[in-house]
Formats: structure tokens, C-alpha cells, sequence
């Protein structure tokens, strides 16, 4: 029996369009979406993955085509285009060929892994975080040479993390503070690493002696995360608001494995700008970090040194989390999605003019019978929400369509009307 097709489903965005990155299209400067906005130009596509940068956004679909909106400064958006800010969705023309099934956005440059294994970067180089073996910005996403069986990627700040499927990890990019967790070599002052290089875990190189593999990773601000196939959690770089979870503010040179949670198996780990949020298996979550506009959903604005559980959502078994700039995300087993952290710009979509919300609270656009979630994203100011239906054909609005300018909101809005009409 051929199995079921991944879920794809219909994209909505909240926070900040300043630069595009919600994808709606909006013409607006300064307008901020606090309640989550249908995508229109995406409607119409089968929408597999989304990824969150810190001004920009990505799109894959079912085939495995990847659409971008946002700033696009420095090429990260891969459209070799000379445009500043797409602010509808527009088709990644330079990955045509390609089927991506995993991506990742940083704050400059963006990650894509196809479906053979190969891995391709583009955005900023300036720290090597393209992974080319050179400093150099790439308009248009460039696959890395000798580098096969990757898994995923996942795009920090100024560096990368790449996951091969043999569970050995890669790191490239800005190596400040430990955040590759890969030794300087002297005469290094920039601490740039300009190509993929083995990660040691634990010390061990690739943690291969041990028997260690990696299934999940994560790149922040200035940290990076790992997940074990035992079960464990490993951070290194910046710890100086607590975000590596080692009960202290000091920073790790190499992956570290965080004790102090007892027998938890963790199964995601998700590092933001200056906090973490850990997911066992067993759906619990625990956060730790910088606790500034509540973004650790711990009922403070305190920082956290060791990981603590987040006992509001104790009561739900959550199946995926997302650390943003200053905010976060879980998703939970029945579909929906609770929030907390910044909402100075709108980004939680929880329909307050509140600046932050410090325990996770429910989105009502996504409430139980109103949509299911199938994943979502933080960039810096804005969200991004993959639901698997429309979830109120009120979201179609007439004004939005004769808005249309690019070419797959042209391309769509014939589709769209017919859908009004029914």
C-alpha cells in the first residue's frame, strides 16, 4: 500500500509587513496584522513546509517548488532580483529542478535541502555562512560542493548547522563564543568557518565514538542545539541569559549535555534569538533563557538558567514548538496553537493590542473546529501558520484581489472569485 501523501494546507501570517514578510501583499509600510491574515497568492498551493526568517519567509510546496517573500537584501530571498522587499510570495526560480523537501531561514541567508541529500544556501556570506568556502553574497541559491546525505539544515543569526543522515553534524559560519561548537584555529581572529566542518559532541568527534547520533538541531541567535538519538539535549555558544540551560551565564566552546531534567527524552529542540524551548517525547515542554516579554511562557520576564517545564501547558500534549526573535510558538497533538512572548507588532495573531503575553495563550482565529495547525513559524516580527483549510471564506476579501499585482496573484484570481461566488 503506497503511503499517504504528507498534509498540505493554506497559509496565514500576523506581525509586523514592513518588509513583505508576512506575504500578504500589503502595500502598507507600517501596518501591523494582529489578527492571522489568509495568504492569498499561496491559496491555490499546496503548501508543504514554511520557515521564518528575521525579515524574510519561505514556502515549499507538495512538488517541492519554494516560493519567497520579505526583505531581500544580500540575496537571501534567492530571487537574483535587484528588489529590496518582495512583499508577495514569488516562485524561487533558481531552484527549478529541484525538490526541496526541508528549509531554513537565518537572519541573512537561507538553507534548502532537496530530496537527494544535496544542500543549497543563499543570502549573505560575510561570515561564511553560505558554506561556499568563501565570504561572498549569493543571489540565487548555490548547492554546496562535496556535501551529500544531508537531512536538514537549520539557518541561525550569522551560521549554519547541517544534519547528515548518518547523525553527524556540520557546522559553518560565524564560530563567536562557541556557537559552532568547533575549535578556532589560531591566527582565526574573525572566527569564521567557511565550509561544513564535523561538530565534536561531547568531545567526540561526531559523537560516533559513543554512539551518539543527532536527530534534531537547531541554530539560535548566538546558540546552537542538538538532540540526541538517546534522548539528550546538547547546547554551546552564548550562555549569558541562560539560554544553553547549564545553570549558568557562561558560554560553551563545544555541545554540552544539559542535566537537570531528569529522565526526559527530548524529541525537538528550538533556539531562538536568546532562549530555548526543548519538547520531550512525551509532549511536554520545557524553555529556558532570556525571559524579556514573556517569550519563555513561564509567567516571568525573568531569565532561566536551567530548563524549566511550562506548566500552563501541562494539560496538552504539544507536537511542535518554534522560538522566534522574542517569541514562541506549540502546537498541539488536537491542532491548535498557543502563543507567548512579544506582540509589539502583532506577531502572536492573538487579536490584542497587549505588547507581550507571558503564559501561552490560545489563538481564537485557530480555536478547536476552526481550522487544524499544521505547523507554524517565528521570524523576528511576524508568524507564519500553516492551517489545513480556509478557516472562514470571510478571509477572501474582495479588496485583496483587486489588489492583486504580481504574477501569481494574476495567475490565482480567477480561481479566487470563483471560489466567492460559490
Amino acid at each position: 500500500m503506497a503511503a499517504a501523501p504528507p498534509a498540505s494546507g493554506k497559509v496565514y501570517s500576523a506581525g509586523s509587513t514592513r518588509y513583505g514578510a508576512t506575504g500578504t501583499g500589503c502595500p502598507s509600510a507600517h501596518a501591523r496584522a494582529r489578527a492571522p491574515s489568509l495568504v492569498l497568492p499561496l491559496l491555490e498551493l499546496p503548501v508543504l513546509h514554511v520557515a521564518c526568517g528575521w525579515r524574510h519567509t519561505m514556502f515549499a510546496t507538495l512538488d517541492g517548488a519554494v516560493w519567497a517573500c520579505g526583505e531581500g537584501v544580500n540575496g537571501k530571498l534567492g530571487l537574483d532580483g535587484p528588489a529590496e522587499v518582495e512583499r508577495a510570495p514569488r516562485r524561487v526560480d533558481g531552484l527549478h529542478g529541484v525538490r526541496v523537501v526541508q528549509l531554513s531561514c537565518g537572519q541573512h541567508h537561507t538553507g534548502f535541502v532537496s530530496a537527494d541529500g544535496a544542500l543549497f544556501t543563499c543570502g549573505m556570506g560575510l561570515y561564511g555562512q553560505c558554506g561556499h568556502g568563501d565570504l561572498h553574497d549569493e543571489l540565487v541559491p548555490r548547492k554546496l560542493k562535496s556535501f551529500s546525505r544531508v537531512a536538514a539544515v537549520s539557518c541561525g543569526s550569522l551560521h549554519t548547522l547541517a544534519l547528515r543522515h548518518d547523525g553527524k553534524v556540520f557546522g559553518f559560519g560565524f564560530a563567536a563564543n562557541g556557537r559552532l561548537g568547533i575549535a578556532m584555529e589560531p591566527g582565526n581572529e574573525r572566527a569564521v568557518v567557511e565550509s561544513p566542518t564535523r561538530i565534536d559532541l561531547g568531545g567526540v568527534s561526531g559523537g560516533t565514538a559513543k554512539g551518539v547520533c543527532v536527530v534534531a538541531l537547531s541554530a539560535g541567535g548566538g546558540h546552537s542545539g542538538m538532540i540526541s538519538d538517546d534522548g539528550n539535549a546538547w547546547t554551546c555558544g552564548t550562555g549569558e541569559l541562560g539560554q544553553l540551560g547549564h545553570g549558568s551565564t557562561v558560554d560553551e566552546a563545544h555541545p554540552k549535555c544539559i542535566q537537570g531534567m531528569g529522565e526526559q527524552m527530548m524529541l525537538q529542540i528550538s533556539c531562538g534569538a536568546a532562549h530555548t524551548i526543548f519538547l520531550t517525547r512525551a509532549g511536554t515542554v520545557f524553555t529556558c533563557g532570556c525571559g524579556g516579554m514573556g517569550r519563555t511562557g513561564l509567567d516571568t520576564r525573568q531569565k532561566a538558567t536551567v530548563p524549566q517545564m511550562v506548566a500552563s501547558l501541562s494539560a496538552q500534549k504539544v507536537v511542535q514548538v518554534s522560538a522566534g526573535y522574542r517569541h514562541s510558538m506549540f502546537i498541539t497533538q488536537s491542532g491548535e496553537v498557543f502563543v507567548c512572548g512579544d506582540n509589539s507588532s502583532g506577531q502572536l495573531g492573538a487579536s490584542t493590542s497587549s505588547r507581550s503575553i507571558l503564559l501561552p495563550t490560545s489563538i481564537s482565529k485557530f480555536s478547536k473546529g476552526k481550522g487544524m495547525l499544521l505547523g507554524a513559524s517565528c521570524g523576528g516580527e511576524h508568524s507564519i501558520f500553516l492551517v489545513d483549510q480556509v478557516v472562514n471564506t470571510d478571509d477572501i476579501r474582495a479588496e485583496q484581489l483587486d489588489a492583486a499585482a504580481t504574477v501569481v496573484q494574476q495567475w490565482v484570481r480567477g480561481s479566487l472569485e470563483r471560489r466567492r461566488r460559490r
